[in-house]
């Protein structure tokens, strides 16, 4: 047996040999062991029996709206590499109602990644509805797909082999260090595992022939689910279902349930009557089968943990996806890694629990040896042997799923990375349609056109700024060269403005003033005699030097 194993060859043991080759691990390390392969019908094979198409079926729980985000924005790589749309899988419009209102987790979850999300209005919606969406869906031809799916696997090293098993045990090999337990219902009665919470969730579909019908429809209300499903490449089968009845075993189909469930159908989708090339009645359907199947529905949710069996051996259980396996089981690996780190933390303890026991053997192994304990001693080298056999195959198994866990988280790196990409492409792609390219170009141009005004006004500006500047500059020279004439005058006559010139004089005598034209004048002689503090009139007192000299100067100046 190779060193991973998976239980279960039903769509979520498929999906995790498909993770495990998109994180690196080689195919030939891989083997899928199921009681039923692609191609088998049994009741207690479940996947080929599903309807199979994308929907919002689950709850509001947070890993698992996880994991249907990151299978809606993943399954393209498996439509890719099982071939194309032909082989099984594809892409439809769908659409789908609720009689009650989505919790806000969930609302904000299907929102922020489903591909032409469009909210109806209420006025559109039927009698009842609380709330309802479409968007682009996929849609698989669940037989078609996994036998595809098998293909694939098998042409890239996989081995698939049809084994029953009694015991998880039995899924181990000499080699086998890893096993992912996918059995579904299976888990119920398998030894070792035997999970009573496991339970049956009992469905029923009409397939009819419809080619006038190319989406889906799909109502969720209280009691039982309707829903209308398009199955691609399948020479027009649709899918009309349904029901969802806990605990019954019941591999047998009743007409009363089929007639319930073309009466809700064509009710909530009346195109599938109306529109019937051979007549609008229910009598007028082409009825291809009519099938039963038992989803693995499991009390307390879908059972995704780790197990460490003897010798280092690990289990990883990965089932109890009830009715949403093909929608969101892709990306449950990434759960299971964080199961893979935990056992790689609890493996490094043993190891060091093994290697203290190994220096106590070896301390001991030389006690025994000098009492001459001889038989002791060879147990206790014996204990020694296995100890350390422990320590080389636990440090092995710490290797690989290290390995395998540098993996996932190298291909994770890379698809979160691709996931922004394609968000920041989606807003700019929003951007680019909600931009009117016309109008912005008529508002360019305005704006040149206001530019270009607004700096023929700053020049406008600047030039009677300058003016201004220039004028006030004039003037300010004009009273330099007063100033500069008045200082070689007074300069000229020997009086020094902060210094010799004396306070102006006060108290002139109104007698020895004489108007003239209107003017009041002054002596100069009269002022200097009255200075000094002499007698007599201006009219008749003597000529004085030096007065004489300063008028004869200041009659220079005036020519």
């Amino acid at each position: 047996m190779t060193k991973i194993v998976i239980v279960g060859a039903g769509i979520i043991g498929f999906y995790t040999a498909f993770s495990l080759l998109e994180r690196g691990v080689d195919a030939k390390d891989i083997t899928i062991v199921a009681g039923y392969l692609p191609g088998d019908e049994s009741i207690m094979y479940t996947s080929p029996y599903a309807g199979g198409n994308f929907s919002c079926i689950t709850g509001d729980d947070p890993d698992v709206l996880e994991y249907d985000r990151l299978t809606y924005v993943n399954l393209a790589k498996v439509q890719d590499a099982i071939g194309g749309k032909t082989k099984g899988l594809d892409r439809y419009k769908s659409t789908e109602i609720w009689d009650y209102k989505l919790t806000k987790e969930k609302y904000d979850s299907l929102r922020s990644y489903l591909q032409d999300y469009h909210e109806i209005d209420k006025s559109e919606l039927p009698s009842g509805a609380a709330f309802g969406i479409t968007f682009r869906s996929w849609n698989f031809n669940c037989p078609k797909f996994l036998m595809s799916f098998k293909t694939y696997l098998e042409s890239k090293g996989v081995h698939i082999v049809r084994k029953h098993l009694d015991h998880i045990v039995q899924a181990y090999g000499h080699d086998t260090k890893l096993v992912f337990n996918c059995t579904g219902l299976g888990a119920r009665s398998l030894g070792g595992v035997e999970d009573k919470n496991m339970y049956p969730a009992r469905g029923q579909v009409v397939v009819i022939k419809a080619p006038h019908i190319m989406e889906n429809v799909m109502r969720w209300g209280n009691g039982d689910p309707t829903y209308i499903i398009k199955r691609p490449y399948s020479h027009d089968q649709l899918i009309l279902g349904g029901f969802f009845q806990k605990g019954d075993w019941t591999s047998d189909t009743l007409k009363e349930q089929s007639d319930d469930i073309l009466k809700r159908t064509t009710q909530l989708f009346p195109k599938i009557l109306n529109d019937n090339p051979h007549g609008n009645k229910i009598e007028d359907l082409e009825v291809v089968r009519v099938v039963a199947g038992l989803r693995p529905g499991r009390h307390g949710g879908v059972r995704i943990e780790k197990e460490r069996l003897d010798e280092g051996k690990v289990l990883v259980h990965n089932y109890g996806a009830s009715g949403y396996g093909y929608q969101a089981g892709l990306e449950r690996l990434r759960k299971n890694q964080r199961a893979l780190e935990k056992t790689q933390r609890e493996l490094t303890r043993e190891v060091t629990k093994l290697q203290q026991q190994e220096k106590k053997l070896i301390s001991d192994i030389k006690k025994s040896a000098k009492q001459g304990q001889i038989s002791s001693a060879k147990i206790q080298a014996k204990d020694l042997i296995r100890t350390k056999s422990y320590i080389n195959k636990f440090n092995s198994m710490k290797a690989q799923l290290q390995a395998i866990s540098l993996r996932v988280q190298s291909v994770r790196s890379n698809q979160q990375m691709a996931m922004s990409m394609r968000d920041a492409t989606r807003v700019l792609s929003g951007m680019n349609r909600s931009m009117n390219l016309p109008q912005l170009s008529r508002i360019a141009q305005e704006f040149a056109k206001e530019n270009d005004m607004m700096d023929q006004k700053q020049d406008f500006m600047d030039d009677a700024i300058d003016d201004a500047m220039a004028m006030d500059e004039d003037e300010l020279g004009e009273e330099e060269q007063i100033d500069e004439i008045l200082g070689k005058v007074l300069d000229e006559i020997g009086v020094d403005l902060n210094s010799n010139l004396k306070d102006t004089p006060t108290g002139i005598n109104a007698g020895q003033e004489t108007v003239n034209n209107g003017r009041i004048a002054e002596s100069i002689g009269a002022q200097g005699e009255s200075s000094s503090g002499g007698g007599g009139s201006h009219s008749g007192g003597p000529s004085n030097p030096d007065e004489d000299d300063l008028q004869a100067r200041l009659d220079s100046l005036k020519k």
